[in-house]
């Protein structure tokens, strides 16, 4: 399995999501194999499917033993976000849904793995030429959890 240096994943982790063709606007989610070759990477695509949770569900032993033959597996999912009026904890935009919100703005997510080393990335629309907002090992919440458990039980197939 492969390991980069920590600087070295970090500047992979924002490749990623520059170079990974997936539109801002996709209505389903996507899981990239990738092949890593220095500081290049070729991305196949495996899967996809409308419901990003549907997509990671390991019940499917065909579809965790084609993902197991990567060095490191990638799930992109796009979505809407939100400011937060942290001013006000009470105030009625911050109870809003994200896509009503009258200042979201799209954005684009990719979860990065091969479960010796975890990142991701988010790319919002309206900043789409700045650097994404990454993340190396910290996230919480339920799609932390259904891609690092699909990982994991990808890479049990690897030798």
């Amino acid at each position: 399995m492969k390991i980069m240096e920590q600087n070295k994943f970090e500047k992979f982790i924002t490749k990623i999501s520059k170079e990974i063709d997936y539109p801002f606007d996709s209505d389903k989610a996507v899981i990239f194999g990738l092949y890593v070759s220095g500081d290049n990477f070729e991305a196949v695509k495996i899967s996809s499917g409308r419901d990003v949770y549907d997509l990671l569900d390991t019940s499917n032993p065909e579809l965790l033993l084609n993902s197991s033959q990567y060095d490191y597996l990638t799930v992109g999912t796009c979505g809407w976000a939100a400011p937060l009026n942290n001013d006000n904890e009470e105030d009625e935009l911050n109870s809003v849904a994200p896509s009503e919100h009258p200042l979201r703005t799209r954005v684009k997510l990719f979860c990065t793995s091969n479960t010796k080393q975890i990142g991701s990335s988010v790319l919002f629309r309206d900043s789409e030429d700045k650097e994404p907002t990454n993340d190396f090992g910290n996230a919480k919440g339920s799609l932390a959890d259904a891609f690092n458990h699909f990982v994991t039980q990808s890479f049990k197939f690897k030798n």
